[in-house]
């Protein structure tokens, strides 16, 4: 599975994108994260679990902002 058309979420050639972590409050569940653009605030649906588990690595792995519902909204 390619990934590539998602590059953009990482690699600065539009600006905005990270990973907004819901449940940053519960630190005794795995993280769930969505894929917004702060700057647009759009967001941003996979619907195939496995290309979305991918490529929120990716973003993860090239340092994609991760932000909380609280520190979003300023």
């Amino acid at each position: 599975m390619d990934i590539e058309e998602y590059r953009y979420l990482w690699d600065g050639s539009s600006t905005g994108w990270s990973l907004l972590h819901l449940n940053a409050d519960n630190v005794s569940e795995e993280p769930r994260y969505s894929i917004i653009n702060v700057e647009t605030m759009h967001a941003l649906l996979i619907e195939d679990n496995a290309e979305y588990l991918r490529v929120k690595h990716a973003m993860i792995e090239h340092g994609a902002k991760l932000i909380t519902p609280q520190s979003s909204i300023q």
